[in-house]
């Protein structure tokens, strides 16, 4: 996106910033939800609808953060652009509302596969099992 200069067109980097947080972040829950470290997504109550929201955002916004701060440290490393506060403020903030949205939908699919959904606190007893449920 800096050698294409998309950051310098300011909505269009709103926006690349928000869906890629956002697909990141459910991407990373389902497959947390396949290893049983987070429940799986689907749940019928408005509760455990809102718990998938709530992860998704947090998963959205550590990992907008984590590039952020990559792109905060990137003129140290390779001085060929600066970056404002300012900017990187507005990128978090759409990385957080890609997050909510994609979390939004994420809660509003239904489970239609026939397996039973994985539970937190159970995972398979190999690594081998644990990378086939992954796959």
């Amino acid at each position: 996106m800096s050698t294409a200069d998309w950051y310098q067109t300011g909505p269009v980097s709103w926006l690349v910033h928000a869906v890629a947080a956002g697909v990141t972040a459910v991407v990373l829950y389902l497959v947390m939800a396949r290893t049983g470290v987070l429940p799986a997504p689907g749940g019928r109550s408005r509760v455990e609808r809102a718990g998938v929201v709530a992860r998704t955002v947090v998963i959205g916004v550590v990992v907008g953060g984590v590039w952020e701060t990559y792109r905060w440290l990137e003129p140290v490393v390779v001085p060929l652009a600066a970056h404002t506060s300012a900017d990187l403020v507005a990128h978090m903030l759409g990385d957080m509302v890609g997050a909510l949205v994609a979390g939004l939908a994420l809660a509003a699919v239904r489970r239609t596969s026939s397996a039973p959904p994985a539970r937190a606190g159970t995972s398979p007893t190999t690594a081998d099992d644990r990378l086939r449920s992954i796959l």
